[in-house]
């Protein structure tokens, strides 16, 4: 059930206009200084994000809880994550700019749920895009400043998520040299793009990096589509911020489809993102329409927060001294 109040009674539609009104704040920086600032720029997006912690924030997720324990192997289990990987680094948001322990502390638990029960959703189609996910998540939670006694969590967290990202995609060489022999048309997954290239440069220390390299570049070679859809969007978006925060170059293979998504759309293609769907803090999520909602409205969270981190890669808030007119504690206890 979805609750409203005159706070929020407005903000679906005005949760539109704000990301309209993000991406012309991003075209008036690159056209000169009659644009606003970059800290101003940054602290837009943050507020942006900061709706969906509003909405969901204080949600019992106890229903989707009991739905992924009882179905671990269910292919859709891979969109949930992106829940918490939202939640969380909207945390790591009002840790920027509150700087509050317990919200990177909250930030650190989200992702650790996503970690710990990688059984629903690790190893199968999708799983790319929720490991690339993480690594951006903890490569920005490495980065962050003034973390004190929570550095050892996030050096633990770090070094489970590097276990995965290498499993997943040894994972995948494995099953791109089994489909090899099957045609092309049908059988292309973005998140594999995503997971290789993203094990590739943020990983780029293993052995296994080139073989992970040349495989992203080999699946990129058979995309013949000009028109994005917004999970294939965010997939290669991320896997392009995974080269910048780690200061790589993207290889020559990957430059073409990666520029799709530096433009967005080809043309004649509709829009990718509309804004969110709720419009008010919800109560409860349960499978269905409610649970279909948090999900959408999750990925708008990773729209933006991709936008921003192209901008402002992790650790450049360090040193920065901002109030957040925003930042209402969120609950998550239950």
């Amino acid at each position: 059930m979805v609750k409203q109040t005159g706070t929020h009674r407005s903000i679906g539609r005005i949760s539109v206009l704000a990301v309209i009104a993000g991406l012309a704040a991003s075209a008036a920086l690159a056209l000169g200084h009659q644009g606003p600032s970059r800290e101003e720029q940054r602290l837009s997006e943050i507020r942006m994000m900061s709706i969906y912690g509003l909405n969901y924030g204080a949600t019992n997720w106890s229903a989707v809880t009991q739905e992924l324990a009882a179905n671990p192997d269910a292919a859709g289990n891979t969109a949930v994550m992106s829940i918490p990987l939202a939640l969380g680094n909207v945390y790591l948001n009002r840790f920027e700019t509150g700087h509050d322990p317990a919200d990177l502390q909250r930030g650190i638990q989200m992702f650790q749920r996503v970690v710990g029960n990688y059984a629903w959703w690790g190893g199968r189609s999708g799983s790319g895009s929720v490991v690339t996910y993480l690594d951006i998540s903890v490569s920005r939670l490495k980065a962050e400043c003034d973390v004190g006694e929570l550095q050892s969590e996030i050096d633990s967290l770090s070094n489970a998520v590097r276990a995965i990202t290498a499993e997943e995609a040894d994972a995948a060489l494995v099953a791109e040299g089994v489909e090899s022999t099957l045609p092309i048309a049908g059988r292309f997954d973005p998140s594999r793009i995503s997971l290789l290239a993203s094990a590739a440069s943020l990983l780029g220390d293993d052995s296994r990096a080139s073989g992970w390299e040349a495989t992203a570049v080999k699946i990129a070679s058979s995309y013949e589509n000009s028109c994005l859809t917004l999970e294939t969007y965010i997939a290669l978006t991320q896997a392009t911020l995974s080269y910048n925060i780690s200061k790589r170059e993207v290889p020559s293979g990957l430059v073409g489809l990666f520029s799709l998504a530096v433009f967005r759309q080809g043309v004649g293609c509709g829009p990718l993102i509309a804004g969110y769907q709720t419009s008010g803090p919800v109560a409860a999520v349960s499978d269905g329409g409610s649970l279909a909602a948090a999900v959408h409205d999750s990925e708008v969270v990773t729209f933006i927060l991709d936008r921003m981190l192209s901008q402002f890669h992790p650790g450049t808030q360090c040193g920065l001294s901002s109030d957040d007119p925003d930042n209402t504690p969120i609950d998550i206890s239950r």
